[in-house]
């Protein structure tokens, strides 16, 4: 990316300033939790990755949901990315809510660009920008929480629950890419609940490059994975603007006991490698047409980021100076 451009995706969080969001959630009563957010850069490589996508263990919620690559795309495979603690620039432990910032810095690995993030009870929102040219690394944050509800009334069979991702942004430059991630693990100590043990849901996993300029579909790799539905609409072929949608939207197969206490554990990660992405909301957006309904019951989501979070990614941007490349 260009050091004089400012991306749409920094513009878009600036913008939203101008209209807040909510996600629907039947789970009533959040009984408490707590958040993690780092920021770093990493560097990628070998392996090249033409399978499915691969994770790291996270040290806060105790999983496996750290992305380190998307896979294999349309255009064939993604590199493998290393966000160890070692890499981190930043990182914050709170109870929930919580949202965090960062411009600049630097590690071994090279320069961070800007990025804000929030973790708060059943939501991620997030922006991140990064300007240097492609070179091996890429700026990153993990957003994650571990937070309990509780289920007063139960809910019966049949109704639909799940998570769901948004990336929207741009990759205009030959070697522009944008990834973003969402794993979620709910458990429950009810040996009567459908949630017992621990249920992980699908992969949703978002993730485009741009590896030609020729203005065309052909231009892009595209990761597009999800439990019921995943969709990544091009906007504008020649700019590389794009909006794209993951959604597990699955089945209750059993009633979930009155008064059951579900313990959410969730990571979202996000790259840019020189690219802009942020979150968004999905009022009437065409990508529901290609991936399904939200669930009834929303445990996660990824919608567009909070008026504080909007102004601060936006401001960052705007801040944002020249620098080398990235070793």
């Amino acid at each position: 990316m260009r050091s004089q451009r400012t991306g749409l995706g920094c513009w878009a969080a600036f913008l939203s300033v101008l209209s807040l969001s909510t996600i629907s959630r039947a789970i009533p009563l959040f009984s408490g939790g707590n958040g993690a957010i780092s920021f770093g850069v990493a560097s990628y490589g070998n392996p090249q990755n033409n399978g499915a996508p691969t994770y790291i263990a996270n040290n806060f919620t105790g999983n496996t949901d750290i992305l380190s690559s998307p896979g294999g795309g349309t255009l064939g495979a993604y590199q493998t990315a290393s966000p160890v603690v070692g890499n981190n620039i930043a990182s914050y432990l709170f109870g929930l809510s919580g949202q965090f910032f960062q411009v600049g810095g630097s590690n071994g690995n090279g320069n961070f660009g800007s990025a804000a993030a929030t973790a708060e009870p059943g939501a991620f929102r997030y922006s991140i920008s990064d300007s240097a040219p492609g070179s091996g690394s890429a700026s990153y944050l993990i957003d994650s929480e571990v937070a309990t509800f509780t289920d007063a009334a139960g809910t019966a069979a049949g109704a639909h629950y799940g998570a769901w991702l948004t990336m929207g942004g741009n990759v205009n430059l030959v070697g522009s890419a944008d990834v973003a991630a969402l794993r979620v693990r709910i458990s429950s100590p009810n040996g009567a609940s459908p949630f017992f043990g621990g249920v992980d849901l699908p992969q949703m996993v978002l993730a485009i490059s741009r590896n030609f300029a020729n203005n065309n579909a052909g231009d892009y790799n595209v990761v597009t994975v999800g439990g019921s539905g995943a969709g990544l609409i091009v906007d504008n072929f020649g700019t590389g603007t794009f909006r794209a949608l993951s959604v597990d939207n699955l089945l209750l197969g059993a009633a979930i006991p009155a008064g059951d206490t579900l313990t959410i554990s969730a990571t979202l990660t996000a790259y840019a490698d020189p690219a802009d992405i942020s979150s968004f909301d999905l009022v009437g957006d065409d990508l529901l047409a290609i991936t399904g309904p939200l669930p009834d019951i929303s445990f996660v989501g990824a919608p567009e980021p909070t008026s504080l979070v909007s102004i601060g990614a936006g401001l960052l941007c705007l801040m944002r100076l020249p620098r080398k490349s990235q070793a």
